[in-house]
């Protein structure tokens, strides 16, 4: 079959993890971000992304009950007026998240091809994250909903901005695009630094307490977004707390669920033995379970506002240079995402460390490494993958792993780096299946095997100091003992070199290739390629002409390094 459908969109945006949250039923969909970066209104520029324990909920409404100093702190917020009217939404939703302007405002024009064009046409790897951003929002966007609550409330934002109102809850979600890329853009910063890095998940349930009611008081200079995690930690979700009352036993925090507009509900910390609990749920009308935890698990935490309100590192902005070095980036870390119910486990080649999931556990050892738990799609329903952050200066196999999985899954691994991306993509795993993903240490060469009959495709794309942007998409198909397929740039020639490795004769691929610069896109599509087993094979995109016109691809047919033949592909 041809590869990928949604390839014709490349030039506007290439593909679509991060983190998630935990919705309700579809209601209103959320949109751009102000404050810091721009507070005005976003350009348009034409683009739009669409987006147990079981039993009763315990009844966790309160009416009012002000504190008083000693007694507890009061923000003065109430879910209603303050919160928003309608619940919190996934993939049900019709909403536009995240533009490739959202994406300008958030990180400036290296996110651009042409940073200082009217209109923002992403870099490969900008277009990349931004639609996993955007995928990771089809489970809910809570994170966005109680940030911009809080900054609606501390006059960080208008309302008035987002409608003919001045209240948040009177705010619409249907049908207004603005507030829907605003919500999604302080979703995302969930994933962005100091923001995702700022995030306090090392103090204890009464510690937390003490540290919410600093911002609290009334003209406090920080306030906070709260997180709640099942042990793991895992399954989280994001909620504005605005109340605490330290008279109660357990001590009450009164906060706002965007899982339940217009309620104030409680989330109670015993002072004595140091533990938390609320009962959660993704909407009034389904059945809830209680999240909980103590003094070991670290399942309860703030975020700053203060850090969202700051200028956010870009993970992937950067221009490679030929010899493999960065220029315009000062972000050190490999992003590594999965989409999808199968575990990831990253090892250090050169000191066999691990980050990630081994036999269900979550290990990490691997230093100057980290991980970011998402904020869920089903609360305790789901075990959504962490986003890892690996340093740069060492090889990495990436092991996607189905032991756990009960049945046949589709799985989606992407990693970007500053300037480079890689992605598996379509992947379909068997339950007990494990492939590997090995990524070089100059982030310039991917290697995925399988021992299954797989057809993914594999996506490369880099942003090149002083040229064009380059973005290939290689279906390879499937053979019955497994493959391997290597990609690998060499700015240098300005070659791609693939390699395919199967059990067969020969092994048949596809390609699609895109080159973007100031002037705009190209694609040049071939299909039905073969190559042997000893083949590598050189795609010399550096010469191509245009639209139209064939690429050369350059054949060694005996592991010499040196090219025995030639082929002009033609661009169908």
């Amino acid at each position: 079959m041809p590869i990928l459908s949604r390839f014709p969109l490349l030039a506007l945006s290439v593909l679509a993890t991060a983190v998630g949250c935990s919705d309700g039923s579809p209601a209103d969909p959320p949109a751009e971000d102000s404050g810091a970066m721009d507070t005005g209104a976003l350009p348009d520029t034409g683009e739009s992304d669409t987006p147990t324990d079981t039993g009763a909920p315990a009844d966790t409404s309160v009416e009012d009950t002000p504190t008083d100093a000693g007694k507890g702190t009061d923000l003065g917020f109430r879910p209603k007026p303050d919160g928003f009217g309608f619940e919190n939404y996934g993939t049900g939703a019709p909403v536009t998240n995240l533009t490739a302007a959202d994406m300008k405002r958030l990180f400036g024009g290296a996110a651009c091809v042409s940073p200082t064009a009217a209109t923002c046409v992403l870099t490969p790897p900008a277009a990349e994250w931004m639609d996993r951003q955007n995928a990771g929002m089809g489970g809910g966007h809570c994170e966005g909903m109680a940030a911009l609550s809080l900054l609606f409330y501390t006059g960080k934002q208008s309302v008035t901005d987002f409608g003919s109102v001045t209240a948040t809850h009177d705010l619409s979600l249907s049908g207004n695009e603005k507030l829907q890329r605003e919500i999604a853009y302080w979703f995302v910063t969930q994933a962005t630094e100091p923001t995702a890095g700022g995030e306090i998940r090392t103090l204890t349930p009464v510690e937390v307490v003490d540290k919410l009611q600093e911002g609290l008081a009334k003209g406090a200079p920080e306030t906070f977004t709260m997180g709640i995690y099942q042990r793991g930690p895992k399954a989280g979700h994001a909620i504005t707390p605005y109340k605490v009352d330290l008279t109660a036993s357990p001590i009450k925090v009164f906060v706002y669920d965007n899982n339940f507009p217009g309620e104030e509900r409680v989330l109670e910390v015993d002072k004595d033995k140091n533990t938390w609990r609320y009962f959660a749920s993704t909407s009034p009308s389904v059945p809830g379970s209680e999240y909980e935890g103590d003094a070991t698990t670290k399942t309860l935490t703030l975020t700053p506002t203060s850090n969202r309100l700051k200028p956010q590192d870009c993970p992937f902005c950067g221009e490679v240079k030929a010899d493999g070095s960065v220029k315009g980036s000062t972000f050190s870390y490999r992003q590594i995402t999965l989409n999808g119910k199968a575990n990831l486990l990253v090892s250090d080649d050169a000191t066999g460390k691990k980050l990630g999931f081994q036999a269900g556990a979550l290990v990490s050892e691997i230093a100057g490494a980290r991980y970011v738990t998402p904020k869920s799609k089903d609360l305790w329903n789901d075990d959504q993958e962490p986003m890892y952050l690996l340093p740069f200066g060492t090889d990495l196999t990436v092991t996607l792993d189905g032991s756990l999985l009960g049945s046949v899954e589709s799985s989606t691994v992407t990693m970007v780096a500053p300037g480079v991306i890689f992605e598996v993509d379509e992947v379909m795993l068997d339950a007990g299946q494990k492939d590997t993903i090995k990524l070089s240490k100059d982030n310039l060469r991917m290697v995925y095997k399988t021992v299954a009959k797989e057809s993914p495709v594999l996506y490369a794309g880099v942003t090149v100091d002083g040229d064009a942007d380059w973005f290939f998409a290689i279906k390879g198909y499937g053979e019955t003992a497994g493959q391997e397929i290597s990609l690998q740039f060499d700015l240098v020639k300005k070659r791609l070199v693939i390699k395919l490795l199967g059990a067969d004769v020969s092994a048949d691929f596809d390609i699609i290739a895109v080159r973007s610069d100031d002037t705009g896109s190209q694609t040049f599509t071939h299909s039905g390629n073969g190559a042997k087993p000893t083949d590598t094979m050189y795609l010399d995109y550096g010469a191509w002409s245009g639209d139209g016109t064939p690429m050369k691809l350059e054949i060694d047919t005996n592991g010499d390094g040196t090219p025995d033949m030639s082929v002009d592909l033609t661009d169908t």
